[in-house]
């Protein structure tokens, strides 16, 4: 059964492709995170710096890795290769503004949060976790959106 509700963007059942993505982009940042600590560590050359290099990466990493990509892109690693997106209402592209909102839980980062966002999505009927909602976004299957998107952002500019 499909969840696509009138005020839904998009198809929004799409549950178990956010999961493989949020893993595949779990996978991405941690090694980014490598990257950044030892890129830092070498920097500072001291162990006070390496832990504060960390500490600074998992901020811009955690947070900046699903901003950056969504603002951009729509979506992340993870959610390119499972073939959905991140839209706004109205199957609108969404912005910095908007990716950053969504992602806020990842500076509490964890599998506790991540838990209690599955939760929350399982309760909606659109799938939403709570950041989503308050960012007015959602994730759909990105099937058929090229085209169709261009159009619907035409339509509701005019």
């Amino acid at each position: 059964m499909s969840r696509q509700p009138s005020r839904s963007p998009g198809n929004v059942d799409v549950v178990g492709a956010r999961i493989a993505a949020q893993l595949l982009d779990y996978a991405v940042m941690f090694l980014l995170l490598i990257v950044v600590v030892f890129v830092g560590a070498g920097a500072t050359g001291s162990r006070g710096g390496a832990e504060s290099t960390a500490f600074f990466g998992l901020l811009v990493v955690g947070l900046g890795y699903g901003t950056v990509l969504e603002g951009a892109y729509g979506k992340t690693v993870g959610k390119m290769v499972t073939g959905i997106r991140v839209v706004g209402r109205h199957g609108r592209d969404i912005g910095y503004g908007q990716a950053l909102v969504r992602n806020i839980p990842a500076l509490f980062g964890g599998w506790l949060t991540w838990l209690v966002g599955m939760a929350v999505i399982a309760m909606d009927g659109q799938n939403q976790r709570l950041f989503d909602r308050a960012a007015g976004t959602y994730v759909v299957s990105d099937v058929g959106v090229g085209a169709g998107s261009a159009q619907r952002r035409e339509e509701f500019t005019r």
